[in-house]
């Protein structure tokens, strides 16, 4: 089984962190795919 886990830091629409708080996520790289671009952001909305 191969896993990676990474960070996903919320932030704003102004790029500005909104706690320093983060979401974990740990994936099965066997079971799923993720591509990410280099220079990615993720946008979260409540």
């Amino acid at each position: 089984m191969i896993e990676t886990t990474f960070r996903v830091i919320p932030k704003d629409r102004k790029g500005n962190k909104i706690n320093e708080s983060f979401i974990e996520l740990t994936l099965d790289l066997n079971h799923s795919s993720l591509t990410l671009p280099s220079k990615s952001s993720a946008i979260f909305s409540a």
